[in-house]
């Protein structure tokens, strides 16, 4: 557990969750921005299949995703887009479909907020 802390503290210090705020809307979602992979979750719920093994096997409700998110809330280091439904949909799709958003990353790439 005392690891999970860590890496997540460490994803919010580089920046990795991204709250998608739909425009004239009070929908969101946040997305974790995985090397890897994406994930998408809320303050309960992460879409990594460690979150659905801990809940079923090990009665434990967190990921580090999840650590993340509430260290992220906490320190108020979110960053946040308004987002249209069309290009929330494309992005969740490209999550679902090919484990990450390159829409996401071309957005936040061309803001200057990653590099």
């Amino acid at each position: 557990m005392l690891s999970s802390i860590i890496k997540a503290k460490s994803a919010v210090i580089e920046g990795r969750i991204v709250k998608l705020q739909l425009a004239d809307s009070y929908f969101y979602i946040y997305i974790f921005m995985g090397k890897y992979r994406d994930y998408i979750l809320n303050e309960i719920l992460c879409s990594c299949k460690n979150f659905l093994f801990n809940n079923i096997f090990k009665n434990n409700n967190k990921c580090y995703h999840l650590y993340a998110l509430e260290y992220a809330l906490e320190m108020d280091k979110i960053l946040t887009l308004e987002v249209t439904e069309d290009l929330m949909r494309d992005i969740i799709m490209e999550i679902y479909t090919m484990d990450k958003s390159f829409i996401l990353r071309k957005i936040l790439f061309s803001r200057g907020l990653i590099h």
